[in-house]
């Protein structure tokens, strides 16, 4: 959920860029945005909970799950930031769904 976000924060401050004289500073206020800083601290809870999956479950066990959030970015992305979708990324969801439920 943090990539979402992330993604929405990162063009809502796009549409500003214009008042901004450069990159630098277009990447300083977005460093110091609010939500930008709650969507890395998101992420590095995302990275501790991983650590601690890891110490219980076997890799190969728990990989595959990995898979399913590109379905979920899919669906959020689309729901969400109102981006496209394809068909062949319908059907490679498809795919990742159930090949998560074969394992």
């Amino acid at each position: 959920m943090s990539q979402v976000t992330l993604k929405w924060r990162i063009n809502q401050l796009n549409q500003f860029q214009s008042q901004l004289k450069s990159q630098f500073d277009i990447i300083l206020k977005s460093i110091f945005d609010p939500i930008i800083l709650v969507c890395i601290f998101m992420t590095f809870i995302s990275g501790l909970t991983w650590i601690y999956a890891l110490s219980k479950f076997n890799l190969n066990s728990i990989y595959p799950f990995i898979a399913l959030t590109y379905v979920l970015i899919l669906f959020l992305s689309y729901t969400i930031l109102n981006e496209p979708y394809t068909t062949k990324s319908l059907i490679g969801s498809l795919l990742i769904v159930v090949g998560v439920f074969l394992f």
